[in-house]
Order: C-alpha cells, then sequence, then structure tokens
C-alpha cells in the first residue's frame, strides 16, 4: 500500500510542474526587497504563507533533476539569528537551468509537498558571476535529536553528519534508493533488550531519533542503477547492516513522511560486516538448525514463487544455504502446508538438497496427517539418514491454540511438530519442537478491550495469544508426546516474540534454558523497519542444555537488501541478472540458528549397540526416504 500510494503521489506532482515564463517586471532586480527564506519557512513543519506569491534571493546549494528542482540557501549575511528556522528551501521547477554556487532571485508560490515547503517557480534570474557557494554554510548535525521533529530547522539547507553513522535499513535500497542509517550501531527492537512498557518505549521514541534516510537524489522507482554502495549495487558489489558511513554530507530533506539526507558529495560507505563464507563453527558431533524458508510454495502464484523461473532461483538459494549449514537436523518454516507426498514443498526441496549433495543426503519427517494444521503454511522436520534416525512416531499439537483458528480471535498459531531421534554414533536420544507462532499484525482485530489487542508495551497484537502458546506447547511436551521417555528437548522456530516478551518468559519458567542468551551477544535474526531483533529461537530443557557445545545466527538474510532476494519484481531486464546469485545470502528474510549438540557417549561400546536396538524398534516407519 505504502509503495503504491508514493507512486500515485509523484505522478501527480509531476504533472504540476510546467514551463517557466520569462522574469517578470515586479521580480525586480538583485538586492530589492524580498521574503527571508526563514520567513518562508516560519516556525513548525508548515510554512504560514501557503498559496502566497513571494519573491527570494539566495545561493543554489544542490540541483536535483530528478527531484524535479533544486535547492537555495539565504546568504550567511541575511539569516533570521533563529536557530529554530531553516534558512533553506526548495525551488521546484525543471526548465530553470542553474548550478550549484550561482546566486538566484526567484519569484513562486509557497506550497507543502508531502511535508516539504517549496515554491513552485514562476520567474528567476542568475548571478553567475563568481560562486557564492562559500557565502552559505554547511551546518553540523548529529544523531539521536532531541525531538523526532528536530531537523525540520534545517529543512533544505546544507548539514554534514561528522559523526560515523552504521547502516540500519535497507528495505528500500532497491526500490527507492534508500539507506537509513544510526548512530552507535544498528538500531535494535526494543523488546529484544529492555522489559515491554516504559523501557521499550523510551528505547522506541529514542530509536525514532536516531535515524536518517540518505536518500539517492532521485524519485524514481526502481532505480538502475543502485547507487549504493559505489558505483552501483550488485550480487557481488553489496553493502550490508552494520556498514557505516562518516562525514555525509548534503541538503536535509523531508518527503514521505521522514527527514532525509540528499547527497551533495557521493557517501562511501565501509565494510564493518562482511559475508561469511559459513556459520560460525559451534562445535559438537551433532548440529541442529532452525530456518524460515520465507513461503517456500510448489503452488507457483500463491505466497512464495510467480513462475517457474522464480522457483528455481528460490530453490538454488534455499539448497546453498541449507547446504552450508550442514545441520544434521532442520527445522523450518514458512513450507507451504501441501502434504508429503510426490511434488509436496518438503519432498520437492529435499528431492533438490539430495540433488545438490548426494542421493540419500537428507531425508524428512512424514507425521502421518495430510496436512499439519489448517494455515497455508507449516513447519517441518528434515534429517541426516546418516548422522541420526527418527525414534518412534512424530506428534504433532492441535488445539485451539495451534493448527485450528482460535474461536475468540480467529487467528492461529502454526501446529507444532516434535520427533525424537538418536544419534546413530551413540544411541543417544533428544527431541526437536519446531515451531511457528502467529505474527504481530492486527489482523483484524480492532476491539482494545480484547487481551490480544496491542497493549502499547511494545509487544504488538496476540501477546497474550502467544504468551498462552508458550505455556501450552511447554505444557505438551512434558506430557512426552513422542513417548521418548527423555526429558532432552529442543524448542526451535519462529516465535515471532522478541527475547524479553511474556512468550519467551513463559519458556524460560517452565524450566527452559535459553540458548541465544547464553551463546551470543545481541542475537538478531530479522529486521523490521530497520530493527533488529531475535524472533527465532533455541531453547532446551532437561540435561539438554549442558550438552549444548556453541549456539550462532549465520546473518545470511537480515542485513542483506530485499532486492538481492530470487524475485524479479521491480528491476530491470539487467538488475534481474545481476542482482541475484544463487548463494545463501537473502535465501529469506530470518537468518538461520544453528546449534552443537555432543551427547553423552555410552559407557561402553556394547551399551551403545544395545541402544540402538532398543531404539530402531521403535521408529517410525513413515520417514521419506530420498
Amino acid at each position: 500500500m505504502l509503495l503504491t500510494t508514493r507512486w500515485a503521489a509523484l505522478g501527480a506532482v509531476a504533472m504540476t510542474l510546467g514551463a517557466l515564463p520569462s522574469a517578470s517586471a515586479q521580480l525586480g532586480g538583485f538586492g530589492d526587497p524580498a521574503t527571508l527564506i526563514s520567513q518562508v519557512q516560519g516556525l513548525g513543519a508548515t510554512s504560514q504563507l501557503v498559496n502566497n506569491a513571494v519573491i527570494v534571493e539566495g545561493v543554489v546549494t544542490a540541483q536535483f533533476p530528478l527531484l524535479g528542482g533544486f535547492y537555495v540557501q539565504e546568504e550567511d549575511a541575511d539569516t533570521d539569528g533563529d536557530a529554530a528556522t531553516s534558512e533553506g528551501l526548495f525551488v521546484s521547477s525543471t526548465s530553470f537551468s542553474v548550478t550549484p554556487g550561482n546566486k538566484v532571485r526567484l519569484e513562486g508560490t509557497v506550497s507543502e509537498q508531502f511535508g516539504r515547503t517549496r515554491i513552485s517557480l514562476t520567474s528567476g534570474i542568475i548571478d553567475a558571476s563568481q560562486n557564492y557557494i562559500g557565502q552559505v554554510p554547511v551546518t553540523p548535525v548529529q544523531l539521536p535529536t532531541p525531538t523526532s521533529d528536530y531537523f525540520e530547522r534545517y529543512e533544505g539547507m546544507q548539514v554534514q553528519f561528522q559523526q560515523t553513522l552504521s547502516v540500519t535499513e535497507l528495505f528500500n535500497l532497491g526500490r527507492f534508493g534508500e539507506v537509513v542509517v544510526s548512530s552507535g550501531g544498528p538500531l535494535q527492537i526494543p523488546t529484544n533488550v529492555v522489559s515491554p512498557g516504559q523501557p521499550a518505549n523510551d528505547l522506541a521514541d529514542l530509536n525514532l531519533r536516531n535515524q536518517i534516510v540518505i536518500d539517492d537524489v532521485s524519485n524514481q522507482q526502481n532505480p538502475d542503477p543502485i547507487v549504493y554502495p559505489t558505483p552501483q549495487l550488485s550480487a557481488g558489489n553489496t553493502i550490508r547492516r552494520g556498514d557505516t558511513v562518516q562525514n555525509t554530507t548534503g541538503i536535509m530533506g523531508f518527503n514521505f513522511g521522514t527527514y532525509r539526507l540528499q547527497p551533495t558529495v557521493q557517501p562511501s560507505f565501509q565494510t564493518q560486516n562482511p559475508r561469511t563464507s559459513g556459520p560460525a563453527d559451534v562445535g559438537g558431533r551433532l548440529k541442529v538448525a532452525g530456518f524460515n524458508a520465507l513461503n517456500y510454495f510448489t503452488t507457483l502464484d500463491e505466497r512464495g514463487a510467480n513462475d517457474p523461473v522464480e522457483f528455481q532461483r528460490q530453490t538454488d538459494k534455499l539448497v546453498a544455504a541449507i547446504t552450508s549449514i550442514n545441520a544434521d537436523v532442520f527445522g523450518l518454516m514458512e513450507l507451504e502446508n501441501n502434504g508429503f507426498g510426490d511434488g509436496s514443498a518438503i519432498d520437492t526441496l529435499v528431492d533438490a538438497l539430495n540433488a545438490a549433495a548426494g542421493a540419500g543426503t537428507f531425508a524428512f519427517i512424514d507425521p502421518g496427517t495430510a496436512t499439519v494444521g489448517t494455515d497455508a503454511i507449516t513447519v517441518g522436520l528434515i534429517y541426516k539418514p546418516s548422522k541420526v534416525t527418527p525414534s518412534g512416531d512424530a506428534a504433532v499439537l492441535i488445539s485451539s491454540l495451534f493448527g485450528t483458528p482460535d474461536p475468540g480471535s480467529g487467528s492461529q498459531n502454526r501446529a507444532p511438530i516434535a520427533q525424537t531421534f538418536l544419534e546413530n554414533s551413540t544411541g543417544e536420544m533428544f527431541t526437536v519442537a519446531v515451531n511457528h507462532f502467529r505474527s504481530k499484525g492486527a489482523g483484524g482485530l480492532n476491539d482494545p478491550s480484547n487481551p490480544d489487542f496491542d497493549q502499547g508495551d511494545g509487544q504488538g497484537f496476540f501477546n497474550d495469544f502467544r504468551t498462552r502458546a508458550a505455556v501450552e506447547l511447554a505444557d505438551w511436551l512434558a506430557t512426552d508426546p513422542t513417548a521418548a521417555d527423555d526429558a532432552d528437548i529442543l524448542i526451535i522456530g519462529d516465535l515471532n516474540a522478541y527475547l524479553m516478551e511474556d512468550p519467551i518468559k513463559a519458556l524460560e519458567a517452565a524450566g527452559y534454558a535459553n540458548l541465544l542468551d547464553q551463546y551470543i551477544n545481541d542475537p538478531y535474526s530479522f529486521v523490521f523497519l530497520g530493527e533488529e531483533g531475535a524472533l527465532d529461537h533455541a531453547l532446551a530443557a532437561g540435561s539438554l542444555a549442558g550438552q549444548v557445545t556453541g549456539v550462532t545466527e549465520w546473518h545470511i538474510n537480515a542485513d542483506e537488501a530485499l532486492s538481492l532476494d530470487y524475485n524479479v519484481e521491480f528491476k530491470s531486464l539487467g538488475q534481474i541478472t545481476s542482482l541475484y546469485s544463487p548463494v545463501p545470502y537473502r535465501a529469506s528474510d530470518h537468518d538461520p540458528i544453528i546449534i552443537g549438540l555432543n551427547l553423552p557417549e555410552p559407557a561402553s561400546l556394547g551399551l551403545m549397540f544395545v541402544g540402538i536396538f532398543v531404539v530402531t524398534m521403535r521408529r517410525a516407519p513413515r520417514q521419506a526416504a530420498c
């Protein structure tokens, strides 16, 4: 909706720009009385002179044809001395040829364009006898600001961020050429690091005051080239969250609801968060991973790929990611819920994995149901038969909270799947429960008295629903649903709750050790509106926490530009090729989590074989060998 609105607005603006008539008689000459630019801007976000014709005089600081005009700034000698009023102004004109450093005298009508004060030029004269740029200062500014609208006092002025700023958002890099930066490193989701309520709200306010958009001096959609990083974005020349930029100089603009810097000097981004060839080593004889596959659908033009070309691109990226992670058990989320037969999503993915890694390398768990619950997406488990063997049947939790619509809200958590595995080399067992809780969106909920309504504490909608689900999940697993007679349980998956939120605290209260807290500094697996947080979790029960050798997140997705994914929409023909590579990076929108395990070795070789024999007799017959 946002993208459509922006495009419609741009179209409307383009139609208002007409040819420039000759200078009018009333324009006068340089030095004649004129309205100060600070008077046009005034105090506050909206000019008090809207719809009035004015004459202003100043120095051209930037010409941006792709923005439909240029910026002028009052000479230093004519400023009003009030730091709260801006000395810069946007001039809307495509037919008045100016160069930065020109002095200009302009006549036009004042208006507000999506919050940006401007004049629509009707006539003007130019003094190009010398370069006057030295008569207007470059004002130093910094983040965070004291108030959310603090940059209004600099709107249209030359400014410079002298501090080091970090890339915190790349969502609109390919769509609109935007990079969001912040001070002190990338921004964090408040409830990932502080308690819900006032602490989270205070951090949310600080985050809003600690960011600025670096724009590409263009209103074009789907720019080609995408100019960041220099010389242009491609699959092999990338910019990532956490990369830095310093001494960023340009014009402070405002458009589409946010302050933005229109650079007059090309920003030079410095790599601080390089890609890695694989995840960090977690040790252990076994590795378990959780990975959100971002709507892997074999039914085309639904939630995932739109056509066979996109589907192949999506598959190739997922295969590259999964084989690079090289875990022995994967809990997957956002698979199409279309069963376990030939051509199903999980079957197709395992076939592709085995084509890349070798026949029989991977297999999947078939829980013996036609679908897993009623949602369009489901969770799934794949594993390496050479390393682990399923023990007994998989268990699926179906309840009013899981797998079926909740009568009170019309929403649901995806049904979890639990499966016990034995390690082939030792006969030791552990259970993996893979989950995907309901998202934080409103989902049509509009009754503020409903406990699932957003409580304004940073936890979003349906927090109560997710919390009750966490309690029910722990209670269900305590009943030993896989008949393992073994308390070593690992909960993994996208719980749609951040580290300090109620659902995670409920699982910790039920006796689960939070492995992210124990092994990772500042964990995150997802970025939303420029803020990073851990939506994907790993929690261990029983003695399993003591058998963990390491935990890592591989940041192949959250830190990457959206435009590097498999989709072909919003890209030129050349970019469909140049922005894509069949590598793990931007295979999804969530980062995978990898857990290393060293299950206790048997006291003797004979005991090991006894253990294997006993557990093998209880194996489920329904695992799909590929």
